[in-house]
Order: C-alpha cells, then structure tokens, then sequence
C-alpha cells in the first residue's frame, strides 16, 4: 500500500466500466501539504503506473473538492463521496469514463444524503439506484428509493417508504441476468412508523418493477391475491435472495394478504417467469438453492428438527424428498452451491440438538438420463426460447430498444444442463423505441 493511501479501487473493478485502462487505478489519500483535518484533508488521486506518477482528479472544474471518505463501482459508474465542511451532508460524484465527472443532483426537497443515511443499491446499466433514508431515527428505518439517468448524474424518486433495517441494510434485489426486473419492499404504514418510531411495528409490502424502476406493482400470488416477500433485510438464506442466473425462476419465503407476516408464519413460493406471477409449492418457511442453470431446484424447511430436503427438476412443480439420514435431525444453518447456480452439487450445514454440526454434501448428477440437447434452427430441442418480460398482451416486451430473450430447458425435459461456469447468455431482438424509453436532458447553468 502506497504510503498515505486510504483506500483503492481498480478503475476496471466493474465488468461494464471499459472506458478506462486496465491499469488505472483511483485511490483516497491524505493530502500531504494540507493543514486541514480529517476528512477536509482527503483527496481523490488516480495513478496509471502502479504509482511511480499519480495526479490529483478534480471532479469539479470550477473548485478543488477535498474530503473524499468513500468510493465505489457500480455497473459502468464510479461513485466517490465527498463530505462537505462543516456539516454532515455529503456530494456524490459520478463518472462512466473515468476522466469526466458530474455531481449528482437530487430534488430539491429531498433533505441531502447524509453520512452513513444512504445505500447504494445494485443497479443496471442505464442507471444508478441509491436508497436514502427518509427518517429522523435510527431505529424503525424508512428510506426512499432515487434513480438516476443514464449518465447516473440527475436522480428522481422512484420508490417512497422503502423498508430499510438499522444497518442501512434495504429491502431491494435486482433479478440477474434479467435487464429492468426490481424486487423491492415498502413500509405501508409509514405516517404511524415516523411519528412513533420507538413503538410502531411496521406493515410491510412488496412490489415489483418490470421497467427498471419507473413503475412499481403488487406481486401477483394464488387466486391474483397481493404476496409479500421476506427480503434482504432479514435474509434467513445465503447469497441474494430470490434469483439467481436461472432464466426467470425465483424464490421466497412469504404470504399472501395485507401484509408481511413473521417469517414462521410464512409458505415457500417459486416464479417460473421472473416474478410476473408466483404459487405456492410448500407450507412454511425453507431455506433454498439453485442449480444446474434452474435444472435443479433443493430446499430444506427452516425449523428445529428437520428430517429431509426437497428437490424439483421442473422449476418447483412437483417435489422430490430425500431423507437426511436415520434418526437425524437438524436446524439448518445455511444451504450454498457454486455462486453461479451451475453446480449439481450443493452443501449444507446443521445445527444438531446437542449444539453440535453435521454437514451434507448433495450431489445430484447422474440422476436425469442424458444431458440437454439445444436446436436454434429447429423447435429449440430441449430449450425453449423464454423471452425476459411481456406486455398486457402476453407478447414479448420492449425495453430500451430491445426484447430480451434465453433459451432455457423445457420445464419437462429430463435432461440436465450441465455447462458449469457458464451463466446462461440473454440475446437481444432489436424492437423500435417509445416514449417510455427517453429521459428528460437537463442544463444545469451555473
């Protein structure tokens, strides 16, 4: 570490940000000939040479902004807050190159972005999405969702009330793989939370967005009934929590009704079409996993004294179980696989009730007779060609210009995928653009 540096980031650290040279790197650092204090006296630097020369990136053309205490990538942005003088409000500037930057500007009325008061939330490649919180206390947190335009420098509300717990930890996924698809939680009864924030209990709710945000939706359970998810601010499962590089199939715990219930009073639901609409495939609450590119589908109920696991080869519509071993019971600990979902094999770790630790090793190849079999020029084979979204119609969906498409295993084909390491590739199908897919340019004269 070079001697005075706070914190460093390759300018690259993104796959989506190729603007830059592999070996640029931007780093936070004390400002050797300030008198300042900290952090007045912290600097952006960036170094093209490993650091033999390196020059100090003024984000602003018009001032030296000093007092950098944070930085970050996301999709193709890079992100650097500066903490203003005198006060706790911060400035967050913006880059998709690596040399220009603008400052990102926020409403008016929205009260500034505090320190350790927002999140920056996976996001996509059109835009940036940061959760602020909306709250004057800590405990019984409610943020508001901001989304920025394309070049992540001017944000407009795009969800009120988001459920946030006291880490600052938001109720939000971003589905993988898929463009546009948002999973997110709202706090419906807000006014009684900030006016009784030490007692109120709150009535979560979820929504879904299918267009990256601009318009949000109830999620669609049994019988057209409003479902609401458990989500990541009290994750009871590993890794994200409803998708995975599985085209189009996700799953939760949760339940249908006015609001969320605890999450022992909740059903295991599953989503063949990237939470357009959701059943339910088993009573109580399971921990859960994908794999094989969504071929293989295991769960085990998250309860004292589990006795089996549960394993689907047609994206959760009929169940396999499989005795954990004679006499055993455990509560399980957590449920994993290779972070890609391409894996046949899975681990899992228990808790046994004499405090002690079993752990399994899952292994499902071989089970399905012959590995799947793919046709682009005929009926698809084994594959079917499995569009991302779809409109009113039921036909496939545009968003920014294009339909988004994969080929995915035929829910009854039993065939397995295996292609390990290898997430399945989305395809794009041009289509013309609407008014839904322009943004507002806006001047800032200074």
């Amino acid at each position: 570490m070079v001697e005075g540096v706070l914190k460093c980031m390759f300018a690259r650290s993104a796959e989506e940000f190729k603007e830059d040279s592999k070996k640029g790197v931007f780093c936070i650092d004390i400002d050797p000939d300030s008198s300042r204090n900290w952090p007045e006296n912290l600097r952006l630097i960036k170094s093209e040479d490993w650091f033999e020369t390196k020059t100090i990136v003024e984000v602003d053309p018009s001032k030296h902004v000093r007092g950098f205490i944070g930085m970050g990538a996301v999709q193709k942005f890079i992100v650097a807050a500066a903490k203003s003088t005198g006060t706790e409000e911060l400035a967050l500037y913006v880059t998709d190159d690596g040399e220009n930057w603008d400052r990102a500007q926020f409403p008016e009325d929205h009260g500034g972005i505090m320190e350790e008061a927002y999140t920056i939330l996976p996001s996509t490649k059109y835009s940036i999405q940061v959760d602020v919180l909306s709250t004057t206390s800590m405990r019984n947190q409610i943020g508001t969702m901001f989304t920025s335009n394309s070049n992540g420098s001017y944000f407009t509300r795009s969800l009120e009330n988001t459920n946030r717990n006291s880490n600052g930890i938001v109720d939000f996924e971003k589905v993988q793989n898929i463009e546009g698809i948002l999973l997110a939680n709202i706090v419906e009864n807000y006014e009684e939370v900030k006016a009784n924030p030490r007692t109120a209990e709150k009535h979560i709710q979820s929504r879904i967005s299918f267009d990256d945000g601009h318009t949000w939706h109830p999620l669609k359970g049994p019988g057209g009934k409003d479902l609401h998810l458990h989500s990541e601010s009290e994750s009871h499962n590993t890794g994200t929590v409803f998708s995975s590089p599985a085209p189009g199939v996700l799953m939760g715990v949760g339940n249908v009704g006015d609001s969320l219930k605890p999450y022992e009073e909740c059903d295991f639901y599953v989503s063949k079409n990237a939470g357009l609409s959701w059943e339910k495939v088993r009573d109580g609450p399971h921990q859960y996993e994908f794999g094989d590119q969504g071929g293989i589908l295991v769960a085990v109920r998250d309860e004292e004294k589990a006795e089996r696991l549960w394993y689907s080869f047609d994206y959760g519509s009929h169940w396999e179980e499989a005795p954990l071993g004679r006499d055993v019971q455990i509560r399980p600990v957590f449920l994993t696989t290779l972070p890609d979902s391409t894996s046949e094999k899975f681990t899992m770790l228990g808790r046994k009730a004499d405090g002690g630790y079993s752990v399994f090793a899952l292994d499902f190849e071989g089970m399905r007779t012959r590995k799947c079999k793919l046709d682009k020029e005929g009926d698809g084979g084994d594959f079917e060609k499995w569009y991302a979204r779809y409109d009113d119609d039921g036909k496939p969906d545009c968003l920014m210009g294009h339909k988004q498409f994969f080929w995915r295993r035929k829910q009854d084909a039993d065939c397995s995928v295996s292609q390990k390491y290898k997430d399945p590739e989305p395809i794009d199908e041009n289509c013309p653009c609407t008014d839904e897919d322009y943004e507002w340019y806006y001047l800032i004269l200074k």
